[in-house]
């Protein structure tokens, strides 16, 4: 009772079960076959080696199990078998055998087959050796399916994440970072960038909850106007973007905008608030981009969109000729605020600590314009325009002037700026050799060379270097590690300090590779006998991580921030 119970759930488990039967004798086919139909699914069935491993290639997604003797003409069942394993190293293999010597054993061992039955074959044998190989077949299917099951989840949790990562979660919109990817995927040469006319207004008068009722409004009529021809995006807070996908054509750019224009005009929102009914406006300005490198695609859509804003056109065409306008229009605003800064005496130098491992603290002096009571201007909005005007000498010359005059009578060290158009620049060698010899600066003045890649004369900045030492001015090269270094400068010039880049120092406590160069340039450093100093530390991160390398000192704003007078900077 109990067999035939076993027998019963054994042809259960082999219905969804194929296998392949090769035998070279046609009686033995005929009684094992009907025997093995009885169990199985499906039974293929083979007369020798060859004829088997030709089934088994046909078959090879259908068959589960192979059943084979060893002893046939043409391919040798274990020839077979070696020849099968080559192919699908999973599949379950019983091998059949009139003998059952110690060789033969060996031989099926060294194949890797899964059982062995001698010939003829016995009932009790063949049931024990076939529930033992279905019930692996079962659970390998189980095992599969679980791995299945669990690649499904992470494909479902990957899309999850994905959405979360590229989607914006207030208009269902792609993201800016989806942007991004996008355009390098598809080499788009085209976009509109547009925003919303005085968005921050909206949720400064009406809130945010209105504020992003507008924004979907928006991400609703777009969606609608674009249909599949383009995709659409939201990159910041009022900020989408457009990607046309194939019909890309300037024409059709210019009658989107149209349309857009004209839709958003219409849009005016109703809301209730406090029983108030109040209406809000939509306007946007747009930018079109058009045949330009990927990756300045969206560079250049910022700089269009912030000439149409400032210009109060409705929408733009980027083209090279609006870069020019710009920095045209950037450089008059630049000269503007430095003549009005210079003619009121609000050009000052700010004083920025610089910490000593000898316990002594020295001073960078930095250019700072005070604009209206309490706005303060830095260089990096006004030095590169004035560059080319007379302008220019008279910022330097008065940094030079102030940054003495407040120092002379102090007993700390200090540092001024010059860039290598400084030290070609006669007016400005004058007159700083003019106030070395009319000021007694006691050793105290060190003067910071910007390491630039237009240095492309040495003689000229070691002549300049001869002259201020005999005022025994200390030399410092800044920014070194920008990107244009190499060792050989430092050997040219022979400074007694060099200042590490802020760009690698601010990352030394979470980038090996910003560390190891640190490490480098340090150690080199102090080989030549030239001091260290390392700029932007910023945090207390990079401060202790900055105490592992032997630096001379240390600045930023973790330590210290630029103050206009060093007695009132606690």
């Amino acid at each position: 009772m109990t067999l035939n119970l076993n027998v019963t759930n054994i042809i259960k488990e082999c219905k969804n079960t194929n296998v392949l039967y090769v035998e070279d004798d046609i009686e033995t086919v005929a009684s094992v076959s009907e025997v093995l139909k009885t169990f199985f699914n499906k039974v293929y069935i083979a007369y020798n080696g060859k004829d088997g491993l030709d089934n088994f290639l046909a078959n090879k997604d259908d068959i589960d199990i192979v059943i084979s003797d060893i002893v046939m003409p043409e391919k040798s069942g274990l020839e077979m078998v070696q020849d099968i394993r080559k192919i699908d190293s999973g599949v379950s293999i019983i091998m059949l055998s009139a003998n059952s010597d110690l060789d033969s054993l060996l031989d099926i061992i060294r194949y890797g087959v899964d059982g062995f039955l001698i010939k003829p074959l016995e009932y009790n044998q063949f049931i024990s050796t076939i529930s033992q190989i279905v019930e692996k077949i079962a659970l390998k299917r189980q095992n599969e399916e679980y791995k299945q099951y669990l690649e499904e989840k992470i494909k479902q949790k990957s899309e999850e994440l994905k959405k979360q990562y590229y989607i914006d979660k207030l208009t269902g919109l792609k993201n800016r970072l989806a942007l991004l990817d996008d355009i390098k995927k598809y080499n788009s040469s085209k976009l509109i960038l547009f925003d919303i006319n005085r968005f921050s207004a909206v949720n400064d008068v009406y809130g945010h909850e209105i504020g992003d009722s507008v924004l979907r409004l928006v991400a609703n009529i777009l969606n609608k106007m674009v249909y599949n021809s383009c995709d659409v995006y939201r990159i910041s807070s009022d900020q989408f973007v457009i990607l046309p996908k194939s019909c890309d054509e300037l024409s059709f750019c210019m009658k989107l905008i149209e349309d857009l224009l004209n839709d958003l005009s219409l849009q005016d929102i109703t809301f209730d608030i406090d029983d108030m009914i109040i209406e809000v406006g939509i306007s946007a300005t747009f930018a079109i981009v058009t045949d330009v490198p990927s990756k300045k695609l969206l560079e250049c859509g910022y700089t269009a969109l912030a000439y149409a804003k400032t210009t109060n056109q409705p929408y733009i065409h980027y083209k090279k000729s609006l870069e020019q306008k710009i920095n045209h229009k950037k450089k008059l605003e630049a000269v503007k605020l430095i003549k009005k800064a210079l003619e009121e005496d609000r050009l000052i130098p700010y004083y920025q600590p610089i910490y000593k491992a000898d316990d002594s603290v020295s001073y960078e002096c930095l250019a700072r314009v005070i604009k209206g009571d309490t706005e303060i201007v830095l260089p990096s909005s006004f030095m590169a325009e004035i560059k080319s005007t007379p302008y220019y000498t008279k910022v330097t010359k008065t940094m030079i002037q102030k940054s003495f005059s407040y120092f002379e009578n102090k007993p700390y060290k200090f540092s001024i700026n010059l860039s290598f158009e400084d030290i070609l620049n006669q007016q400005i060698v004058d007159y700083l050799l003019e106030q070395l010899q009319e000021r007694n600066l006691s050793n105290r003045l060190i003067i910071e060379i910007l390491e630039s890649e237009s240095i492309d004369n040495y003689e000229v900045v070691k002549n300049f270097i001869t002259q201020i030492r005999k005022f025994d001015v200390a030399i410092a090269i800044d920014d070194f590690g920008s990107g244009y270094s190499n060792f050989s400068y430092m050997l040219e010039l022979e400074p007694d300090y060099i200042k590490i880049d802020g760009s690698i120092i601010q990352n030394i406590s979470q980038d090996s590779k910003a560390y190891s160069i640190a490490k480098s340039i340090v150690y080199f450093a102090n080989e030549l006998g030239i001091k260290t100093i390392a700029e932007f530390i910023k945090d207390k991160d990079v401060y202790e991580k900055s105490l592992e390398l032997d630096i001379y000192g240390r600045q930023g704003f973790f330590l210290g921030k630029p103050v206009s007078d060093i007695i009132s900077k606690g």
